[in-house]
C-alpha cells in the first residue's frame, strides 16, 4: 500500500496472513508493542486513502484465511501487482 514502510508492508502482509501480533513480533524480531504501533499506523493510512473499502478489502482477506482458502504463495505476487498499480 502506498505509504507505508517496508516494515509495516511486512506486518500487514504477516497480520493478513492470520499471525498475531505475537507471532509476528517473533517472526521478524521486533516486540508486540512494536507491531501495534505498525498496525495503527497501518489502520491510519489506510483510513487516509481508502477509508471503509481498506476495512471490506480486509474483511474479506481475513475470510480467505479463516476459511482455509489462503495461498501464502501468492501474496508477493498480488502485493507487487497492488504496488505497480499504485505507483502507475
Amino acid at each position: 500500500m502506498a505509504g507505508l514502510t517496508g516494515r509495516q508492508n511486512e506486518v500487514l502482509t504477516l497480520l493478513a496472513a492470520g499471525l498475531s501480533s505475537k507471532e509476528v513480533a517473533f517472526a521478524i524480531g521486533i516486540s508486540d508493542s512494536a507491531v501495534r504501533q505498525h498496525a495503527q499506523a497501518i489502520r491510519r493510512c489506510a483510513e487516509e486513502i481508502t477509508g471503509r473499502r481498506f476495512s471490506n478489502m480486509l474483511g474479506a482477506a481475513f475470510a480467505l484465511v479463516m476459511a482455509g482458502e489462503f495461498q501464502p504463495e501468492k501474496i508477493e505476487n498480488a502485493h507487487e501487482r497492488v504496488a505497480r498499480s499504485i505507483r502507475d
